[in-house]
C-alpha cells in the first residue's frame, strides 16, 4: 500500500471549526491526489509542526508548495520544516478576500448615509452590494444604476476602489 505521505510536493492546510464551543481541527491535503492526508485536533504552529514530526527529512524535503489562508503560523512552521517549500494562498481564501473587499467599500457610505440620517441616499444605494459584485460589462439596468449611485457617493466624483 502506498504511504500517504510518499510523493508530496503540493499540500494544503486549513483549520476548520466543528461542534459547538469552537473545536478546531487541522486538515492538511494532497493536492495531487485530491485528497486529506492527516488531520489533528486544535490548530496553530504546534499542531501543524506534529504534521511535520510525522514526515521523513525526504518527504519534507519534497514538498514544494503549502497552500493555505494567511495565518502567521502556517508561514513560520513551513519556513522552520520545508524551507524550500513555497507559501501560497489557497483558491478559496482568494475569492473569499476578493469578494470582501468591495463589500468593506460599500459599505462605508452606507452607514455613514444611515448615522447621517439620509434616507434618500440609504435607499438610493439598496442594491449596490450585488451590483460591485457583479462584472461590470453584465450588470441589469437597476443593478448599473446601483452601481453609478455607489460612484456618485464620493465628493469629488471619483469612484470607489477596493
Amino acid at each position: 500500500m502506498l504511504s500517504p505521505f510518499g510523493g508530496l510536493t503540493s499540500i494544503g492546510v486549513d483549520e476548520t471549526g466543528y461542534r459547538k464551543g469552537h473545536t478546531c481541527i487541522t486538515v492538511v491535503v494532497d493536492h495531487e491526489r485530491h485528497r486529506a492526508i492527516w488531520a489533528h485536533d486544535g490548530y496553530g504552529r504546534d499542531v501543524f509542526g506534529l504534521f511535520f514530526q510525522t514526515l521523513t527529512p525526504e518527504q519534507r524535503a519534497s514538498i514544494r508548495v503549502v497552500a493555505g489562508d494567511g495565518a502567521r503560523w502556517i508561514d513560520s512552521c513551513v519556513h522552520e520544516w520545508c524551507p524550500n517549500a513555497e507559501r501560497a494562498p489557497d483558491g478559496f481564501h482568494i475569492v473569499s478576500w476578493t469578494s470582501d473587499a468591495p463589500d468593506k467599500v460599500r459599505r462605508h457610505p452606507w452607514n455613514q448615509a444611515r448615522r447621517d440620517g439620509d434616507e434618500k441616499s440609504v435607499k438610493r444605494m439598496r442594491g449596490v452590494r450585488y451590483a460591485v459584485l457583479k462584472n461590470p460589462g453584465k450588470l441589469t439596468d437597476r443593478r448599473s444604476e446601483a452601481s453609478g449611485n455607489l460612484r456618485d457617493t464620493d465628493p469629488k466624483g471619483r469612484p470607489y476602489r477596493s
